[in-house]
């Protein structure tokens, strides 16, 4: 079985400021990082929060 990729401790840096319970992370090919943040649901790392009502029309529905 193949292994991992292991990253070494020196490449690893913080992100993101003023997030309360960021505990799911999710990342794109394009490098953009989305967060689970208490206070407005879900947020981009680097961008100004914003806030998104409804889904968009290319959404996947998750119920």
């Amino acid at each position: 079985m193949p292994t991992a990729p292991q990253i070494p401790l020196s490449e690893i840096t913080w992100s993101g400021e003023g997030l309360k319970r960021p505990e799911c992370v999710i990342t794109t090919a394009k490098g953009e990082v989305f967060v689970g943040d208490h206070h407005c649901g879900i947020t981009e790392l680097g961008k100004p929060k914003r806030e998104l009502i409804g889904a968009r029309q290319d959404s996947c529905p998750t119920a």
